[in-house]
């Protein structure tokens, strides 16, 4: 009788362990949230004249830091669009489709080499991010623009992983619409998109 209650309890802490290691397993990677258009980058590109452009290929350079994937602490970040060079240049079409400025055959093609990417969660009272990708700008075989472009972003964090970890992936949308507000900033990629 002794043997059989051990026996239940023994095949009960075992089931509670196995369904904790697979909350731990789905815990370590997670996607990352979806971009959103920002309606100021949207104003801003509607007031950049009356031409239309097309999106390229949106690569990441050899050995570029987080273009596959992110870690914020112990989790590991899955872009929803493939990878996070594609994450830029969705964030691109998003903002250039509710502009009314993307169209397939435009002559003007804008692309991307990403070369770092990082969200860093490991600060107890600050987390911060950089994204830095190379953005070119050709009409036809002509290079109008070709530079590099760097956005960061800082938030509070803090020491306890279950307060810093979801802030972090919270502030990437963030931290790629700052690399949009820099471009768009820039007066040379303005003009070459004119």
């Amino acid at each position: 009788m002794k043997t059989m209650v051990l026996r239940d309890i023994l095949r009960q802490l075992l089931r509670g362990m196995g369904v904790a290691t697979l909350l731990l397993v789905a815990a370590c990677s997670q996607q990352a949230p979806n971009y959103v258009f920002s309606p100021e980058h949207i104003e801003i590109l509607k007031h950049s004249g009356p031409t239309v452009v097309k999106l390229g290929s949106f690569s990441a350079a050899d050995r570029a830091e987080g273009a596959a994937k992110l870690t914020a602490r112990s989790v590991t970040l899955l872009s929803p669009y493939g990878d996070y060079p594609g994450y830029l240049k969705e964030a691109l079409r998003q903002e250039l489709t509710e502009a009314g400025k993307l169209t397939p055959n435009a002559e003007i093609e804008i692309s991307g080499v990403m070369t770092k990417n990082d969200l860093d969660a490991s600060g107890i009272i600050t987390g911060d991010g950089e994204l830095a990708a190379r953005i070119t700008v050709k009409r036809g075989g002509a290079t109008l623009f070709d530079k590099p472009v760097v956005a960061k972003t800082t938030w509070d964090s803090s020491f306890v992983g279950a307060i810093a970890i979801p802030r972090a992936v919270a502030e990437y949308p963030r931290l790629v619409s700052e690399f949009v507000s820099t471009l768009l900033r820039d007066p040379d990629f303005l003009s070459a998109i004119k």
